[in-house]
């Protein structure tokens, strides 16, 4: 469901509309569906060694990106 408030000022006076419209994501679909496979499994994937390898690697580089980009933000911010 996709909502969306319009604000219409062509009349001259301000009116809001409020659009609701239905639609299918595929999307939301895959990952419901992952979600729902990764919780079937968690058993068996916690004693994966290559699973528990990936996912801690796959986190480290994930933070260290995000840490990053917050220190060259706050760099570029702080020289203009």
């Amino acid at each position: 469901m996709i909502c969306s408030l319009l604000l219409n000022t062509s009349a001259g006076r301000n009116a809001c509309t409020f659009v609701e419209r239905e639609q299918f994501s595929a999307w939301q679909l895959g990952r419901g569906v992952l979600g729902a496979f990764l919780f079937l499994k968690a058993d068996a994937l916690v004693n994966s060694i290559y699973f528990r390898l990936s996912t801690g690697t796959g986190g480290f580089v994930l933070l260290s990106f995000l840490i990053l980009a917050f220190v060259i933000y706050r760099w570029a911010l702080d020289d203009s």
